[in-house]
C-alpha cells in the first residue's frame, strides 16, 4: 500500500471520529458554555437544571438553614412526582420527613399556625408551629 493510501485511510478515521464524537456531544446536551466557565460558582447547576422551581426552593430551604420538610396537597402526578424527586435528591441531606413543621403545599394553607416563607410558581414554603 502506498504512503497516500494510508493518509486518505487516517484521515477519514479521523473525520468519522470526530462527527462521532459531535454526535455523542449533542445526544448528551453537552453545553460548551458550562466548559467555558467552569470557575464560576454553581454554573453547572444552574444552566442544566431545567425545573426553576426546584433551584428556587432549594436555595431558600437553604438559606433559612431548614432541616427537614414535607410535602403537602400534591396531586401525584408526573409533574409533581418530578417536582418532589428532584428536590429531595437536589438539597440532600436536608431530609424529607413525614413529621417535619416545614410544608411544601401547592395551595395556600388558611391556618394562623403556618406562616408564609416562601412562593414561587403557586407553590408555597410553610412554617408552622
Amino acid at each position: 500500500m502506498n504512503i497516500l493510501n494510508k493518509e486518505k485511510i487516517y484521515l477519514l478515521l479521523v473525520i468519522i471520529i470526530i462527527f462521532q464524537s459531535l454526535l455523542i456531544l449533542h445526544r448528551t446536551d453537552f453545553d460548551f458554555y458550562i466548559l467555558k466557565n467552569f470557575y464560576k460558582i454553581n454554573i453547572g447547576i444552574k444552566n442544566s437544571l431545567r425545573d426553576y422551581k426546584v433551584l428556587k426552593f432549594s436555595e431558600t430551604i437553604k438559606k433559612k438553614k431548614l432541616n427537614d420538610f414535607k410535602f403537602e396537597n400534591f396531586q401525584g402526578n408526573e409533574l409533581d412526582e418530578s417536582f418532589q424527586e428532584r428536590l429531595i435528591s437536589f438539597i440532600y441531606p436536608i431530609q424529607f420527613s413525614s413529621d417535619s413543621k416545614n410544608l411544601i403545599s401547592k395551595e395556600e394553607i388558611k391556618n394562623s399556625k403556618c406562616k408564609k416563607v416562601f412562593e414561587y410558581q403557586k407553590i408555597y414554603l410553610y412554617e408552622c408551629n
